[in-house]
C-alpha cells in the first residue's frame, strides 16, 4: 500500500497504517503516534514531531505523562 492511499478520514485508517513502514508512515500529511498499552511511545513519525513543536522524538517515553493535554482520564485511562 503506497502513503498516498491512506486518509485519515478513512474510517479503516488504522488497519491501514499497520501495513505501511516507518518511512511512509513519516511521509504522511498527519503525524503519527504508536503507544503500547502502558502509553509508551513505539513509534513518533517525523510529520508528528514537525507539526507537535515538540522537538524531540520520545521514543520509550509515556506520552501521558509528557502532555498535560494527554493526561486527563479520558485518555491516559487512568
Amino acid at each position: 500500500m503506497r502513503s498516498e492511499a491512506v486518509h485519515i478520514d478513512n474510517p479503516n485508517v488504522v488497519g491501514q497504517l499497520e501495513k505501511l513502514s516507518a518511512k511512509e508512515l513519516d511521509d504522511l500529511p498527519f503525524g503519527v503516534i504508536r503507544i503500547d498499552s502502558a502509553g509508551l511511545v513505539l513509534f513518533y513519525s517525523q510529520t508528528e514531531a514537525r507539526f507537535s513543536g515538540y522537538g524531540q522524538i520520545p521514543m520509550g517515553l509515556n506520552l501521558f505523562e509528557l502532555s498535560s493535554c494527554l493526561s486527563s482520564d479520558d485518555l491516559g485511562g487512568a
